[in-house]
């Protein structure tokens, strides 16, 4: 028997399984017992790989639906269309509270994130916010120095921002220098030498000193391009985080559009997915990057 039939066969055993289990209170005792010998002498013949009863079985199960069971059957196409539909509103629900794509537009990031970068950011680990507002359900945790965030800019609603927290509630956050102290604490740095890269929008090689940055409980990269910036201190409001960019002189971060409250907060950047710039094409490298 070709494989086309069995097919059709065994979508016809699985049509009639999912009436049993979903609409039998609509037949009878004495039709829902046949649907069953029915069904069960069917998948006994697959099993046998006998060709006559395979052909005897599905005639009786085909007519014994088509004569007691039409209005309660599903289409092809309308199966097809729930199964889509279910897939969608899975979808949905996961970005609204689990897990949304992002994508690195800028080079504020820079040698942490490239222009071109998409990330998952998880959208759980602090707390369940109601979709396209301000109001958090539940709160279980908060971010924490060191973490990369993706935020509503206080400043325009309409764009979503990526920085990494330096300073949360009560901290003091001071830059000296281009020396970042927290409560008055210089966080350690160590010199990594020069970095080289390419503006993505000017496509100009630009050099900068990449840096060690000793804040949280991962080190991560900075790059600096002079010695000269300087800003605050200012402390952190309460429920609120100050943020800034790993590329420190080209960012538009907590020093220029003001401390970020918790309930703009999207989530934290897990991991990068994949990667590609108009001026590189496909950066294989970054794959499946955990962002730190």
């Amino acid at each position: 028997m070709d494989k086309n039939k069995i097919k059709i066969i065994q979508y016809t055993i699985k049509d009639a399984k999912r009436i049993l289990k979903k609409k039998r209170n609509l037949l009878s005792e004495t039709k829902t017992d046949l649907l069953k010998q029915n069904i069960e002498f069917l998948e006994n013949a697959l099993a046998e790989k006998n060709d006559n009863k395979i052909s005897s079985g599905f005639k009786k199960l085909s007519n014994f639906l088509e004569d007691n069971c039409q209005n309660l059957r599903k289409s092809p196409l309308r199966e097809g269309i729930e199964s889509l539909l279910v897939a969608v509103m899975i979808a949905l629900l996961l970005r609204a509270f689990v897990l949304e794509a992002f994508k690195i537009p800028s080079g504020s990031m820079i040698p942490s994130l490239v222009v071109g970068d998409h990330l998952f950011v998880n959208k759980f680990i602090y707390g369940i916010r109601i979709p396209f507002t301000f109001y958090k359900l539940f709160e279980f945790s908060r971010p924490l120095p060191g973490d990369i965030i993706v935020f509503i800019n206080p400043n325009d609603p309409s764009l979503d921002f990526i920085k990494r927290v330096v300073g949360v509630e009560g901290d003091e956050v001071l830059l000296e220098n281009n020396q970042l102290f927290i409560n008055g604490q210089k966080i350690e740095y160590l010199d990594r030498g020069l970095f080289e890269f390419v503006d993505e929008k000017t496509g100009q090689k630009l050099q900068s000193n990449i840096l060690d940055e000793n804040l949280g409980p991962d080190k991560h990269n900075i790059i600096v391009f002079n010695d000269y910036s300087s800003f605050g201190p200012v402390k952190v409001n309460p429920g609120h985080v100050f943020v800034m960019g790993d590329n420190r002189d080209n960012s538009s971060d907590s020093r220029f559009i003001g401390q970020i409250p918790l309930n703009h907060i999207k989530g934290k950047a897990i991991i990068i997915w994949y990667s590609r710039s108009e001026r590189t094409g496909i950066n294989w490298g970054r794959f499946f990057k955990i962002i730190r």
